[in-house]
């Protein structure tokens, strides 16, 4: 490092030393802060760290060390869950921040501060939750925006399964690495994957029950992904166009299908037409409880179920009604030895009310333009009504069969990009939309609560593992397999019973069960849900499948903060009131850029009594910036809660000719009016500085309360203009 600096000219290096600290520590600081988006999050705390390290010697180093290692572990713990997932549900930004994250440790190397510790153990984690969703193909399952395109026609032969590896223009590819178990579930971040094994032709289904968290997301609450003999079969429709391309015809149209809050792109199950609302509040930190999803995996069976009560609604209309009186339960399990799904979708209506349920099935399309995708064409999708089957019909390629039970009446709707609905599109990349097959089966609520589907992939020029399928019961079917096998599932309301048997052997899985009985035993489990077994001349063995355990995990993110020096003994000498600063803009602008033209070239300067924005009723696109002291009576720890619709402000508590400007303490902006954060503070007088940013819109008040009950214009503020003329009070 030594080596490299000597060859700077020590003038010139002190300029940038000085520009590093004065100039950009402080905006990193801004933007580092708690409610910065993760990825420029990690960033902006990367580039501390290095100003840090590199300029060691100034005095401000200290300071910017310590917010800085602060931070990274409050990113570290406020954004990855305890099984290694990220908070943001998006893998293309949660891989960056891991690169960033490697980056440092490498810049580091042996002399990583014990402060960051634990930004090892958190690359292995991530990297660990990685290995464990990776695809037979190589590639990820999309969650948030990402999107890796695998879709080669590895099947044709065993040299195209082989060159697959050697290609270098496919997106999104990494060497597979094996672990010691197939199948898997990061119950925090609700993924669940299950796999045949580890090689490229590999049956292969991942299951997504994720939390409303913060950041890029879909409404893929219980969606399924899925691939098997090298070809994905069931995929998510890719990322959103984000309005790029908004002149290509195809690409408006198709916006709302493609975006983030769409119903159709995900493969689950929509009411009414109306996608899924999540309505509830959005984890802003990394949850410490597991998802409520059962979970079990053995050499027989994988078996993940989930129930979404969150309510649906026209994502199209902010202004739409909710509907939460639909709720779905969807349950998966994986027969091994076949292979084949059986899905279970539950739809419960507490209303009575009659409404039309759409499970929909998203399809690769097929591409042939040097950036290949190697799905289907429209005609390639196939269905009959009459026998309930549907699925896919290639000549040239493994297929997938799809068998429906439960309903007396499906309706089977094709979509390949309709232009009429804009229904039936799929993105490679951003700003793009091609036609792709999508399948909708519908069914009313009137004939039947539930939907029972039996999914059963098949290798080219492969027999259908099933000789033969027949309905029984109102919901269920029995199907004898060309391996001898026998396979019985039977389905209502919330139960569920899944037998095979191969000669003597018999096993399967029963949810909801009260009791069983099985060639004259009796079965019997404490739980609702459990796998049972049985070999030549055995009883039965049984596995109990629950839900994880809801204790919290004990963390340090509750531990008291140090109590913050006063910068004043007392108010002798001090001016009643506030200095306020006020600044106008045109269109856009950061409320960081904002004050900044406050403080440089403000419009109007006067002494306001408190913070209030009242004077300013009926201005639009404007600032302003308060400055002064708040005086606090004893020492303690406060809470300050920050209440501003319709407009952007912060609080800070430093003193500027001391510190370097760090994050403020309570922030909103347009993504919440509101924010609650505690801190330590010692008798005395605390410089503060309060920003606001009025939206275009009707004047809101802007409000600040100490311990829920002391409003922040009632406590005692001053202002003295004898400061230092380079401080910002």
């Amino acid at each position: 490092k030594s080596e490299e600096l000597n060859k700077i000219d020590p003038v010139e290096l002190a300029q940038i030393a000085q520009s590093a600290y004065e100039h950009h520590a402080p905006k990193l600081m801004w933007f580092c802060r708690e409610s910065s988006v993760p990825n420029q999050r990690s960033i902006g705390l990367t580039a501390l760290a290095y100003i840090t390290e590199i300029f060691a010697e100034s005095k401000h180093a200290p300071q910017v060390k310590q917010y800085m290692t602060d931070q990274w572990d409050d990113m570290l713990k406020g954004n990855y869950l305890p099984d290694g997932g990220n908070l943001e549900h998006s893998f293309n930004y949660n891989q960056q921040e891991i690169r960033e994250l490697d980056g440092l440790s490498k810049f580091y190397g042996k002399k990583l501060p014990d402060s960051l510790k634990r930004i090892e153990s958190t690359i292995k984690a991530r990297k660990a939750v990685d290995d464990g969703l990776r695809t037979p193909l190589g590639g990820l399952p999309q969650v948030g925006n990402n999107q890796d395109v695998l879709g080669q026609n590895v099947w044709v032969n065993s040299e195209t399964g082989k060159k697959y590896w050697e290609l270098t223009k496919v997106r999104g590819r990494s060497p597979l690495r094996p672990q010691t178990y197939t199948s898997i579930a990061f119950p925090y971040s609700g993924f669940y994957v299950m796999r045949g094994g580890w090689e490229l032709k590999s049956p292969y289904l991942f299951f997504m029950n994720g939390r409303p968290q913060r950041g890029h997301s879909m409404r893929d609450n219980l969606a399924i992904q899925l691939t098997a003999f090298g070809r994905q079969f069931l995929v998510c429709s890719g990322p959103p166009t984000y309005g790029f391309n908004s002149n290509i015809p195809d690409a408006k149209g198709a916006r709302h299908y493609l975006s983030e809050e769409s119903g159709f792109k995900n493969n689950t199950v929509i009411v009414d037409g109306k996608a899924q609302a999540r309505n509830t509040k959005i984890a802003t930190r990394a949850p410490l409880t597991p998802v409520k999803s059962r979970w079990h995996t053995s050499s027989r069976f994988d078996y993940v179920d989930g129930c979404y009560d969150l309510g649906y609604t026209d994502t199209r209309n902010k202004k739409a009604p909710v509907d939460m009186n639909v709720k779905h339960e969807r349950s998966v399990i994986f027969v091994k030895s076949v292979p084949l799904w059986i899905i279970y979708d539950n739809m419960i209506n507490t209303d009575k009310k009659e409404r039309k349920y759409t499970q929909i099935w998203n399809f690769p399309p097929l591409i042939n333009d040097g950036n290949n995708v190697a799905g289907f064409n429209d005609a390639q999708i196939v269905y009959d009504c009459a026998s309930k089957k549907c699925g896919t019909a290639d000549t040239d390629g493994p297929n997938l069969d799809m068998y429906h039970f439960g309903p007396e009446k499906i309706d089977y709707k094709r979509y390949h990009g309709d232009r009429e609905n804009w229904l039936g599109w799929y993105s490679r990349k951003i700003g793009e939309a091609v036609p792709a097959p999508d399948l909708h089966v519908n069914w009313q609520s009137g004939d039947s609560k539930g939907l029972l589907t039996l999914l059963v992939p098949r290798d080219k020029d492969a027999k259908n593992p099933i000789r033969s399928i027949s309905p029984e019961g109102n919901n269920g079917f029995i199907a004898t397999l060309i391996n001898g096998a026998k396979l019985e599932v039977t389905a209502s309301s919330r139960k569920l019973l899944v037998k095979y048997q191969n000669g003597k052997e018999i096993c399967g899985i029963a949810k909801g069960v009260e009791s069983l009985s099985i060639e004259n035993e009796k079965i019997n489990s404490s739980k609702e849900c459990f796998e049972f077994s049985r070999g030549d001349n055995e009883t039965f063995k049984i596995i109990d499948i629950v839900i994880p355990g809801k204790q919290i995990l004990k963390t340090s993110n509750t531990d008291k903060p140090e109590l913050r020096a006063a910068d004043l003994k007392d108010a002798k000498g001090l001016t009643p009131g506030l200095l306020c600063r006020y600044a106008e803009y045109n269109n856009k602008a950061r409320l960081f850029d904002i004050m900044k033209k406050a403080e440089t070239a403000p419009l109007e300067t006067f002494i306001a009594k408190n913070h209030s924005p009242e004077k300013f009723q009926g201005r639009q696109r404007y600032g302003l910036l308060f400055t002064g002291y708040l005086e606090v009576e004893k020492d303690g720890i406060y809470t300050f809660e920050l209440n501003s619709p319709n407009a952007d402000a912060a609080l800070f508590i430093y003193n500027p000719d001391q510190e370097l400007m760090g994050p403020p303490l309570v922030f909103t902006d347009y993504r919440s009016s509101q924010s609650i954060a505690s801190t330590g503070l010692k008798k005395g007088l605390h410089c503060i500085r309060i920003e606001y940013k009025h939206h275009l819109g009707k004047q809101k008040d802007l409000s600040i309360i100490i311990d829920g009950k002391f409003p922040l214009q009632e406590m005692k503020l001053y202002y003295t203009p004898t400061l230092n003329k380079k401080s910002s009070l």
